[in-house]
This record gives C-alpha cells, structure tokens and sequence, in this order.
C-alpha cells in the first residue's frame, strides 16, 4: 500500500509539476534527495558504510550471548555518561563566561582608552588655548631695527686696496 502511495506522489510530482501539490511533492521527493546527493563527498560515503558496518556487527553480537553481557555493563555506562554530560557542561559553561568576561573586559580597555586619548587631546586644546591667551594678552614691544650706517664717499678701502686692484 504504502508502495502504491509513493508511486502515486511520485506520478503527481512528475506529470502536474505547477500545480501545488505537484510542486510541493516534487520538492520534496526530486529536488531536496538531487540537493543532498549533491552533497556527498567520498568521505562521507566511506563513513556511511562504516557505520553500515558497526551496526551490522552489533546486530550480530545481538544475535548471541554478547547483547547479555553487554546488558551488565549498562548501568554503569549510563552513569559515566551523565557525569561525563555534566563535567563537559560545566566545562563549556565556565569557557563561555571566560570569553564574554574577556571580551568585555577588552571592551571596556579600548573604552578607556579611547576616553583618555579623548582627555588628552582636550587637554592639548586647552593648554594651546591658554599658551595662545597668555601670549596675546601680553604687548610686544618694537625692537627698534638696526640702520645699516650710510656708504661713506672717501677712499677708505685700507691696505687691502692694493690686492682687489
């Protein structure tokens, strides 16, 4: 029956694609098993078959007195798994408040010290303003200019005449 079904979505997939149930169905019975076939690597598939492979090989340590002596073991198993599960919980736990604790403590660092390279280029600004009030609000005095003294008109060219002559 269920056979009779499949093949009978499939037949609407395939001959009635637009309509709504043909493009639900062909969704979801083509296009999604294309998209993950697609998506199979060789190691993918090598791990498909040993897993193929574990189960078979537990189906047949079922078939014998194995699956009772692994029965035994059970309880014990259990218990290591759930102090394993809470051991590896508290782990993750305590490695999740050590990352968001660093990153708002970096957070916090490059607040700081963007405020106080802030600070200190407000400070330059004040202290310019301050140099530049003190100094306009003080009078320059003239320096009086030197006068070069006038070119006189005798023959004073001393006793180094002779050798520009």
């Amino acid at each position: 029956m269920l056979t009779w079904l499949l093949f009978a979505a499939l037949v609407i997939a395939v001959l009635a694609p637009e309509s709504q149930a043909g493009k639900l169905l062909r969704d979801l019975l083509i296009d999604l098993p294309t998209r993950q076939l697609a998506k199979l690597t060789p190691a993918r598939i090598v791990f498909g078959l040993l897993v193929i492979a574990a189960i078979a090989g537990l189906v047949a340590f079922a078939k014998s007195d194995g699956l009772m002596l692994a029965a035994q073991g059970v309880p014990e198993l259990i218990g290591w798994f759930a102090a394993f599960d809470v051991a590896t919980y508290m782990d993750v736990i305590g490695l999740l408040l050590l990352i968001a604790a660093t990153s708002r403590m970096r957070a916090a660092f490059q607040a700081s010290c963007a405020a106080v390279v802030r600070l200190w280029r407000w400070s330059m600004r004040c202290t310019k303003r301050l140099h530049f009030i003190r100094h306009k609000a003080r009078a320059r005095r003239q320096r009086p200019r030197k006068i070069a003294p006038p070119p006189s008109d005798g023959d004073d060219r001393g006793c180094w005449a002779p050798a520009y002559a």
